[in-house]
């Protein structure tokens, strides 16, 4: 659906993103992996058209994604960035609505937004204003958000849902209901790009993972195929031990700090005392 093929950005002078290969299919989620600072946020951007690489190509539907009208885009593609402002003081009910304004049919389309609340467990949530709602309440309204302008999923088309880290400030429960939506719609015919810290849920909710290290691809599989401990210890600089998950049969990780980490001296608070 979506692919991208030697994509490169770099701004001021140093690169973020080099030589990455990837496509994004209907039907899968596919999650990116990396440590701080490897330019996951940067590669979400450039995939929406938020960013304009600097080489390579990206093709929606085999058209390059650049010459897609952009109603028809928001038809299509939808994102959900790091953090989203809210400039007005809207209700949770009306930031949701906020995402059919595409469509043109927003408020034909209020059973629509009360399920996509239901979904995100926000429904309790509609009347009240934003300004009012902690940060992973306003996170799970917009997520419904997106969902609603992707139809939830129901239509022919293929559709292209971007999450970048949705699950920032959501309590273990909510994590995984927000995941869990991700694998509905996936099973709804859309292709999920979604961006995960946590390795743990990453390898139970994903078919596919890229590993990003500095601004480079380094791996591309399924979670049993990433998530070797050699590899996890190349890239994020940790011990990790890998068994079978329970639940899943997937992979589950253990973490250790490695050991020259942990006969590091300890910081002695009372010497910054004042």
């Amino acid at each position: 659906m979506l692919e991208a093929s030697h994509l490169c950005y770099a701004t001021a002078g140093r690169s973020l993103i080099s030589g990455v290969d990837l496509d994004l299919r209907p039907g899968e989620v596919t999650t990116l992996l990396g440590p701080n600072g490897a330019g996951k946020s940067t590669l979400l951007k450039l995939l929406s058209r938020q960013l304009r690489p600097g080489g390579g190509a990206i093709s929606l539907e085999g058209r390059s994604l650049s010459r897609w009208p952009l109603k028809e885009l928001a038809q299509r593609r939808a994102v959900l960035p790091q953090q989203s402002a809210v400039p007005f003081d809207f209700t949770a009910q009306e930031l949701v609505l906020l995402g059919r304004s595409p469509h043109g049919d927003a408020r034909r389309s209020l059973a629509m937004v009360r399920e996509a609340m239901e979904w995100t467990e926000s429904a309790h949530l509609a009347g009240r204003t934003a300004r009012t709602l902690s940060g992973g309440e306003l996170q799970r309204v917009h997520l419904a958000r997106v969902l609603v302008q992707l139809s939830l999923g129901r239509t022919a088309r293929s559709t292209l849902l971007l999450l970048d880290e949705p699950i920032s400030g959501l309590d273990p429960a909510h994590q995984h209901g927000a995941l869990r939506i991700c694998r509905r719609m996936a099973e709804r015919g859309a292709a999920v790009f979604v961006i995960v810290h946590d390795l743990n849920l990453a390898a139970q909710y994903s078919d596919r993972l890229l590993l990003l290290r500095q601004g480079r691809l380094v791996a591309t599989g399924s979670p049993r195929e990433v998530l070797s401990p050699e590899r996890v210890g190349e890239v994020f600089g940790v011990c990790a031990t890998v068994t079978p998950n329970p639940i899943t049969g997937g992979p589950a990780l253990f973490f250790d700090l490695p050991e020259q980490e942990k006969r590091a001296p300890a910081l002695d608070l009372r010497s910054q005392a004042i």
